[in-house]
């Protein structure tokens, strides 16, 4: 069988992960291929039997030229996937959904759309087109029970509830260090400024606290670190997460909305409780 995967990029992140984890394990018995809608630095890594299709399309619109890009786009998607001949497809992430089933509109192509964030992100214009083109695809994936009850509708076609793989083969942190975890993108809605807020108020004597990640709160957070005179360090992005899983006594989780947040399972798999 030959399967594709649709997904903005491989950057740092819950959806990109799974993508990979999924596509990784297909290419063990199928011919994958995975098309990159947008630039970015992949973070995870690919089995070499994958074939990535990199379109780089640019994400910077303006004015009247929008529409017009945005066609242009689909249209070299639309032939890409033409010429690929794929049995199925899958695609992640609710706007790059939308962008897939319109670029293969009048198209008899498999096409399996999954939601990744929480159903209470309410963004009305995604919201509207969902309703209109998720009837399109082949089968609609979420990630919980309730996501599903949220969103769907009548006239979608098949529905499945599939939580995120997690590994659990992995070392099992002995919660002898005084350290605290956050894995997350440095990002408003992961609430890390409430987070600092928290720990500023809690008796930490002996302990520090450890956030993996970057984004573009980086330069504000490191500003509160210095207000609330805390024993925080910011190490940015990391490749191998779980050797600082087994460091860690606690993970603190402060966001302020997920779809399936992947660092609590992975937390919870290395053995540390989850505040």
């Amino acid at each position: 069988m030959k399967i594709a995967g649709v997904i903005s990029n491989l950057e740092a992140g819950g959806a990109e992960r799974v993508m990979s984890t999924i596509l990784n394990q297909w290419a063990n018995t199928h011919e994958v291929h995975l098309i990159l809608l947008h630039k970015g630095i992949d973070h995870y890594v690919l089995s070499d039997k994958i074939v990535v299709h990199r379109l780089n399309f640019s994400t910077k619109y303006s004015g009247l030229t929008t529409p017009l890009v945005l066609i242009k786009q689909m249209l070299i998607l639309r032939r890409l996937i033409i010429q690929l001949r794929c049995n199925t497809h899958l695609s992640f992430m609710t706007k790059y959904n939308l962008f897939v089933i319109c670029s293969l509109l009048g198209k008899k192509i498999k096409l399996y759309v999954s939601e990744r964030d929480s159903p209470y992100d309410k963004r009305i214009l995604e919201s509207v087109l969902r309703r209109i083109l998720y009837p399109l695809a082949s089968g609609i994936i979420f990630q919980t029970d309730e996501a599903m009850r949220q969103i769907m509708r009548p006239g979608y076609k098949a529905a499945k509830v599939i939580p995120n793989p997690v590994k659990i083969n992995v070392p099992v942190s002995d919660c002898s260090a005084n350290i605290i975890l956050n894995v997350s993108r440095l990002h408003p809605k992961k609430g890390h400024d409430r987070m600092f807020r928290i720990l500023s108020k809690t008796e930490l004597d002996g302990w520090s606290a450890l956030c993996i990640g970057d984004g573009p709160e980086f330069k504000k957070l490191n500003g509160l670190i210095s207000t609330y005179d805390l024993n925080i360090k910011l190490l940015g992005k990391k490749r191998d997460v779980s050797m600082y899983y087994q460091m860690a006594s606690i993970f603190i989780f402060t966001s302020c909305w997920e779809g399936f947040p992947n660092v609590i399972a992975e937390a919870l798999a290395h053995g540390i409780p989850v505040v």
